[in-house]
């Protein structure tokens, strides 16, 4: 009993001090500073994202970006029952980032889809899509600041 405690102990002890540490840590280390220059699209999406970015912005960095934004938002039906009823949805999402820096200006479009089942709850549905939207926002972003870090 007392050799299994004490391998418990060392392999907590070892495994705790190990220095790991996420490579998607939260956006603390971000040196760079985002602002906002334009909007377009899909008014939802668009908001979506800029809460995020301003979130990841670090306002005391030095290396500033403007970035434009351009939102496509699309919803398809991909299939029907015998009756003419919408089984199966498709979310299209494009988004095109313009960075600009006084250095860079790149471009980065990213094409996101998502296939779904319909819900007969058309509450439970609005709040499905929602979440869609939102997931698919937070993915811009992340690739984004992946970006945005390597630029650096």
């Amino acid at each position: 009993m007392i050799k299994k405690n004490f391998i418990y102990l060392c392999c907590v002890i070892i495994l705790s001090s190990c220095g790991f540490s996420p490579i998607y840590n939260s956006s603390k280390n971000n040196n760079f500073n985002l602002e906002i220059v334009e909007l377009s699209g899909d008014r939802d999406t668009y908001n979506l994202i800029k809460n995020n970015l301003i979130r990841n912005s670090n306002n005391d960095a030095t290396v500033k970006y403007q970035i434009r934004i351009n939102t496509v938002y699309n919803k398809k039906s991909i299939a029907k029952d015998t009756t003419g009823k919408t089984t199966d949805y498709r979310i299209e999402m494009k988004i095109n980032f313009l960075i600009e820096n006084v250095e860079v200006s790149r471009k980065l479009s990213l094409y996101e889809t998502f296939d779904y089942k319909n819900i007969n709850d058309s509450v439970e549905l609005l709040k499905y899509e929602n979440s869609i939207k939102q997931n698919i926002a937070n993915i811009a972003v992340e690739k984004l600041i992946s970006q945005l870090t390597r630029l650096e």
